[in-house]
């Protein structure tokens, strides 16, 4: 589908409003109606640099990029504020964040909040935008800004491995979640450790999804990328609860909040945030035109 215009018009009303209402951060939806939202956290407001990111892969406009790029920069240093008044230790660990929202992990399977601890979650965000602004500015031959991204996203991925992993390579956020960002985003200090870890934790959870999200847009393309495709295929043909074919098998025609808003009987789960068509736990299909199919960008555009 050709969402190029789409995305320009909603990059804008980001844009705007990071610019009018929330002094360089960005809400948890735009057009925010004049600041009738609080500020997104990691992830949701994190959507200001990957969103924009992803229209340039996919559709190679430098002019777009180049126009947006203060938007990343403003962004950046809002992050780098609050690292700076949380002590300045190159990690982000206070402050509001969904986290894995709407994840099966957390102290019941009915809680919104999912179990990964959220201050992984917004260090490991704090990373992704000052990523995506680096490579950024290296493809608008920014190359002083190139510099001082890369130095500070290394700044970053080193105080996220002396926090949460042990010098062997262990992670101390065990949740699927915390494997899959870890594997993604190649934060990790031995990637075959890790791997098995992931494969323990995924066997310990009787290969059930766990994933909210945070953790269900990205685990199939990790687990591709990881040589895990028999997990990825156990995962995406599964039509048990929890699971997108379990949903087709109630006669879903679109894709739900929660993985049971509808119980087995067909009737509504119960549960509060619970949209019958709701976007993010389809994106999943990126993988599968991705990986699957083979559809994917060597280069921007």
């Amino acid at each position: 589908m050709d969402s190029y215009i789409f995305y320009k018009k909603y990059i804008k009303d980001l844009r705007a409003d990071q610019e009018m209402y929330y002094d360089g951060d960005f809400p948890m939806w735009s057009p925010s109606l004049k600041k009738q939202c609080e500020p997104g956290g990691a992830v949701w407001a994190d959507a200001g640099t990957i969103i924009p990111w992803n229209i340039y892969m996919n559709y190679g406009d430098k002019n777009l990029l180049n126009k947006y790029y203060q938007m990343f920069k403003d962004y950046v240093n809002v992050l780098r504020q609050k690292d700076v008044a949380q002590g300045d230790k190159k990690l982000i660990q206070e402050g509001f964040c969904y986290g894995d929202w709407l994840a099966l992990d957390g102290i019941d399977e009915q809680s919104t909040n999912g179990g990964t601890d959220l201050d992984f979650i917004m260090s490991i965000y704090f990373y992704v935008s000052v990523d995506i602004a680096s490579k950024a500015a290296k493809e608008l031959g920014k190359t002083e800004d190139e510099n001082s991204y890369n130095t500070l996203k290394e700044q970053i991925k080193t105080a996220i491995l002396n926090e949460y992993f042990t010098p062997s390579g262990k992670i101390s956020v065990t949740t699927q979640t915390a494997y899959i960002l870890a594997l993604h985003y190649n934060i990790y200090i031995n990637k075959d450790v890790l791997i098995k870890a992931y494969q323990k934790r995924l066997t310990n959870d009787a290969y059930k999804l766990k994933t909210g999200f945070t953790g269900t847009p990205l685990i199939l393309l990790t687990l591709f990328d990881n040589g895990l495709d028999i997990n990825a295929y156990r995962f995406l043909f599964n039509q048990k609860f929890p699971g997108w074919l379990y949903a087709v098998n109630l006669g879903a025609t679109t894709v739900w909040e929660r993985w049971n808003s509808l119980l087995e009987d067909g009737s509504i789960s119960g549960t509060s945030m619970n949209s019958l068509n709701h976007y993010a736990y389809d994106s999943v299909c990126e993988a599968i035109y991705s990986r699957i199919a083979g559809l994917k960008n060597l280069s921007p555009g």
